[in-house]
């Protein structure tokens, strides 16, 4: 049997994180199977700019590939990027490029796709923990931009490039699209239909990861969020960068949303906007329905789609304004308290340098370089700045102490009580 690549490629709000734990957590059950599972090729993440003709595309496809390539030699390669997620709405093409590169090896490519106003919704919050201040657009136009790397609505056309990579690819290749929704798993789990997906055996000592992985904020929290990036934005200093402060900004109100009570609901359409939003790619659902599933019934369940019932906006309840309002203050006291200015400075440095991780021109060299003189400068300029380990442990101390939720819930209860 020819060793082969099972590419999975999104989309982004797929279960993509969920797919990559159980994999990297179960790599050597799948080389039982002879696939070898790649968590991060040297350098792979940055082969997306190539295929979308960008500028700032500076590396040769082939040398991007070779970790794979040389892995593919020994056994099959199973590789999970929602990156390319990013290029299958605006050239599909790149699977020519892949078949080219792998002349001898066939290719299973997995796309999970999503229904898409629920894929909107949730791509709009996750957009919102990076700083995101646009009013959510519940009538979008064709080229409207949904995500920071030139992603648009033009994505959810799924019939348009579904079709143009299935006819790029090779008769021993294959297409496989899956549907992200639990009714539509097989055995009801993401995780075996992704396994069946790749062309697998489900194997009993497979690992299940924990249920939550990316947790994510209701959707009167997301509405929040924005509108606080947008302070930021508007009262912030020009060209200023506020992803710092915006991933704060999300852990307090995470922390806060917790404290109150998660209600799961992450609406932003009303109901009527949904219908409307969905009307416009009935035709493109069908199209994909006939071809890839072989029925004429509908693509996704729409089952809520025209229910009264849970198909609104999530909003604040009596009192949950206020509740909020004295959890952020309580927050901040305990912050006040326990998080002095070093450590806060502190941990604007460890977000730099992650953020630049894979700046090619950030290298290893002065990465190090710009540590040891922030060192420097910190001890200097911050009274009773620490050493590295002495930082992390205040940091350790702080995180343990001020995001114990369990202190704030019982505050909630202590208040609701005392307010009957």
């Amino acid at each position: 049997m020819e060793n082969r690549l099972i590419l999975h490629v999104g989309l982004q709000k797929t279960g993509t994180t969920a797919i990559q734990s159980f994999l990297e957590i179960n790599t050597n059950i799948l080389k039982r199977q002879r696939v070898n599972y790649i968590i991060n090729p040297t350098r792979l993440y940055m082969a997306w700019p190539i295929y979308r003709n960008r500028e700032d595309a500076t590396v040769p496809v082939e040398e991007l590939w070779k970790p794979i390539k040389l892995s593919l030699q020994h056994s099959s390669v199973m590789y999970s990027n929602e990156s390319f997620s990013n290029i299958v709405e605006e050239r599909p093409e790149f699977v020519l490029d892949l078949t080219k590169l792998l002349p001898e090896n066939p290719i299973t490519i997995i796309v999970y796709i999503r229904r898409q106003d629920l894929h909107y919704e949730s791509l709009y919050g996750q957009n919102i923990v990076h700083g995101e201040f646009r009013k959510f657009n519940p009538s979008p136009s064709d080229d409207y931009m949904i995500f920071d790397y030139g992603q648009t609505t033009k994505v959810y056309e799924y019939s348009r490039w579904l079709n143009i990579m299935s006819d790029h690819l090779r008769p021993q290749d294959k297409l496989v699209v899956r549907v992200y929704e639990r009714g539509a798993f097989e055995s009801g789990s993401i995780f075996n239909d992704f396994i069946s997906a790749g062309g697998l055996q489900w194997d009993p000592e497979f690992t299940i990861p924990e249920k939550t992985v990316n947790v994510s904020l209701d959707g009167r929290f997301i509405e929040l969020a924005r509108k606080m990036a947008s302070f930021y934005k508007i009262n912030g200093p020009k060209n200023y960068n506020f992803h710092f402060e915006s991933s704060f900004l999300w852990v307090t109100l995470k922390t806060i949303n917790e404290a109150i009570g998660i209600t799961g609901n992450k609406r932003l359409f009303s109901r009527t906007e949904r219908i409307e939003f969905m009307k416009k790619y009935e035709d493109t659902n069908n199209s994909v329905s006939k071809k890839f599933f072989n029925n004429k019934k509908p693509l996704f369940d729409e089952s809520d789609l025209y229910s009264t019932a849970n198909n609104e906006k999530d909003r604040f309840k009596e009192g949950e304004c206020e509740m909020a309002l004295i959890l952020l203050n309580k927050l901040w006291i305990d912050i006040a308290c326990l998080a002095k200015f070093r450590v806060l400075n502190y941990m604007r440095l460890k977000y730099y340098l992650k953020k630049r991780k894979y700046d090619r021109s950030f290298n290893t060299k002065w990465r190090c370089f710009f540590h040891k003189t922030i060192q420097s400068l910190g001890k200097r300029t911050v009274k009773n700045w620490g050493s590295v380990p002495q930082m992390e442990n205040e940091l350790y101390t702080l995180s343990s102490e001020v995001t114990k939720t369990e202190c704030l819930i019982d505050e909630y209860h202590k208040f609701i009580q005392n307010d009957e």
